[in-house]
């Protein structure tokens, strides 16, 4: 009886800590992103200054002035239809790189060898703090950004075409004895019915070339993209199971996506992610350092 109010009282235990665990790990998360953020005061231009400047639409014009520098300064590395609007502090905040807000707005965007047909992006804090007059232009304070994207299948095969990709996946492989002396060649991806079909052709040593297939939905663990209840429709034994499984998640697009822009300096933050008919619909945020 005494054994069995032990075990009780610590199981009882077990579970405070992993609870007292998440709420912590979440309040540590919340702190995080309010430590990253610039602290007030912001040192903007006083407040009579701002109020002339809305109410004489000099605050519009130079905040239309900030957009078009800042979009200039984003299509020198990346490609695609993209707006960009800004939240002003004042004219003369705007002129010195100090807003509100920015929101991006994108549509085929090709950026790191990353293709994404749909990309909407909104600062997190709540001012940022820019060199408009370096080129590049300079970020003088870190930010958060969210993000929300919209990967089509189209968007996931041009990816894995790309020599970024090639170089990526080949360098990665090699770190798995169990595919090492694979030829393997022709990834592609299918998107139907919710799901990510991953297509490869594989020739091993005294071996056809065969084609190894793989269903699989998508769920974010340890902030990657993880593939959930994966199938291996096609699979021979010449491939142990755990080399197929590394294989797949090397074919991930998703996770090539995330390394590029990783590689970039960019932290990023997964949230969501899921198969929206034939699209992969994910989002989550970025930590910028200042430059």
């Amino acid at each position: 009886m005494k054994f069995f109010k032990n075990l009780i009282t610590i199981l009882i235990i077990l579970i405070n800590i992993f609870y007292l665990k998440e709420i912590f790990a979440q309040e540590n998360l919340n702190a995080y992103y309010e430590q990253y953020c610039p602290k007030e005061p912001y040192n903007l231009s006083n407040p009579v200054n701002r109020g002339f400047q809305t109410a004489t639409g000099i605050n519009f014009l130079a905040a239309n002035i900030a957009q078009k520098q800042i979009k200039e300064n984003l299509i020198s590395f990346a490609t695609g239809d993209i707006n960009v609007k800004v939240g002003s502090f004042s004219a003369t905040d705007s002129k010195n790189g100090k807003f509100k807000s920015i929101s991006v707005k994108g549509k085929n965007i090709d950026v790191y060898s990353v293709y994404i047909s749909d990309l909407s992006v909104k600062t997190h804090c709540k001012f940022m703090y820019f060199d408009l007059n370096s080129n590049p232009i300079k970020l003088l304070e870190p930010t958060i950004v969210d993000f929300d994207a919209k990967f089509t299948e189209n968007d996931l095969n041009k990816i894995l075409r790309t020599n970024s990709y090639k170089k990526y996946f080949f360098r990665m492989k090699y770190n798995s004895k169990d595919l090492k002396g694979l030829e393997i060649s022709k990834p592609r991806v299918i998107i139907r019915d919710d799901k990510i079909n991953f297509l490869v052709n594989i020739k091993a040593p005294f071996m056809k070339t065969f084609m190894l297939r793989a269903t699989s939905s998508l769920e974010i663990v340890d902030n990657s993209f993880n593939l959930k209840d994966l199938r291996l429709g096609t699979y021979t034994h010449n491939i142990p199971i755990l080399g197929a499984n590394y294989l797949i998640n090397l074919l991930n697009p998703l996770n090539f996506a995330q390394h590029s822009f990783e590689k970039e300096g960019f932290k990023m933050l997964l949230k969501n992610v899921k198969i929206n008919g034939n699209d992969v619909i994910t989002s989550g945020s970025v930590f910028i350092k200042k430059s």
